[in-house]
């Protein structure tokens, strides 16, 4: 009956060492899980910054795309004009 009792109280005291330790550990998972969801939400912030800025550069371009094109047919324009003047 001893060695029983001495074996329950032994696997009992393992027990509770296995029992501390996944304490321990799901304490650590947690806070790498919470740092995990930090870095996450500050990689979507991240790309959403970005897509905001690639959006504003790709409007500047075709602002400056049409102003380019406007330009070109303002500069035809006077050249047409330009020569019907010469032949006068």
């Amino acid at each position: 009956m001893l060695s029983q009792l001495t074996l329950h109280h032994s696997l009992c005291a393992h027990y509770n060492a296995d029992l501390a330790s996944c304490e321990v550990l799901v304490v650590e998972l947690g806070a790498s899980l919470t740092k995990a969801e930090r870095s996450i939400e500050r990689r979507r912030a991240l790309a959403k910054a970005w897509a905001e800025k690639v959006e504003r550069l790709k409007k500047a371009c075709q602002s400056l795309e049409e102003e380019a094109q406007h330009g070109k047919e303002e500069c035809a324009e006077r050249s047409d004009d330009a020569v019907g003047e010469e032949r006068n």
